[in-house]
């Protein structure tokens, strides 16, 4: 299964004015990624992912969905605010649950448990936005909030937040999860400017999750320096992977620089001021 991470900026907002031509272009890398899961990031408006994802969808096979049965969005976030918004391919995958993970502050992790329509395998997805440090990146509260919602998600996965989460109380013994998103934080730094903004990740590499799976997203295989998710800036878009899942990588989580895909054609920040990141896994019933 192909799962990515796609920040869209402001999408839906009145902080970038965006025509349709750039409306098809987002679609379009959408189209390109050709995920069964995805998850975005500051999403405004859904009405506009929708009409974004429909395009895609009719670029491609694919059938994306943002809302499950009962027609409730697959995400979270104040109605004028960022949110984090997941679609799958409901002719791939089935929506099986889905729920904001309760019990952080800010900004709220949200999951999917999806099942593959053919196979069964099933893995559960946890889309993530910490916060930022906009507009300084070595801002130290921000870092220190950030790290408190990183310890959030570890309690979590730790089944230290059972009672607040009737849905997803914990995942499942085994259970196959994937996080990933913005994670705003750098994995390393040589720089000791950034001490703090990497040590705000440390819940995620210390404790119950020490043994997950988590490294830098490689290059674009296009070639060139694209190394960075967050433009020619810096790399804060991550993936972790379950212990379940280490031996079932079929891909490792890399870039996509659209802006320097020809059939895109655009190197400014009308698409995004970030570049998606992909990951493929074997979810499969052994």
């Amino acid at each position: 299964m192909k799962l990515a991470t796609f920040n869209i900026a402001w999408l839906g907002g009145d902080k970038i004015d965006r025509t349709e031509d750039d409306n098809k272009l987002i679609a379009r890398v959408i189209a390109k990624l050709d995920a069964d899961v995805v998850v975005f990031q500051e999403i405004v408006s859904p009405k506009v992912l929708q009409e974004i994802t429909d395009l895609a969808s009719g670029m491609t096979s694919r059938s994306y969905k943002l809302h499950d049965k009962a027609n409730q969005l697959l995400g979270v976030g104040k109605e004028k605010d960022q949110k984090v918004v997941i679609a799958y391919d409901d002719r791939i995958c089935e929506l099986i649950a889905a729920t904001t993970i309760l019990g952080g502050i800010g900004r709220l992790p949200f999951g999917v448990r999806i099942q593959n329509v053919a196979s069964e395998g099933g893995v559960l997805v946890v889309g993530v936005h910490f916060q930022s440090g906009y507009p300084n990146f070595t801002d130290q509260d921000d870092a220190e909030k950030r790290k408190k919602q990183c310890q959030h998600l570890a309690d979590w996965i730790a089944g230290q937040k059972v009672a607040l989460n009737p849905v997803f109380p914990m995942p499942l013994p085994e259970e196959q999860v994937v996080i990933m998103g913005d994670f705003n934080a750098l994995y390393d730094s040589n720089e000791p400017a950034y001490a703090g903004v990497v040590a705000s990740l440390n819940p995620l590499r210390e404790g119950h999750m020490a043994e997950w799976w988590w490294e830098k997203p490689l290059a674009d295989p296009s070639g060139g320096d694209r190394s960075t998710s967050y433009l020619e800036r810096l790399l804060i878009d991550f993936v972790m992977l379950s212990p379940s899942l280490k031996e079932r990588i079929i891909r490792p989580p890399t870039i996509y620089a659209f802006d320097h895909d020809p059939d895109i054609g655009v190197a400014d920040e009308r698409v995004s001021d970030h570049r998606p990141v992909f990951v493929e896994v074997d979810i499969d019933k052994p």
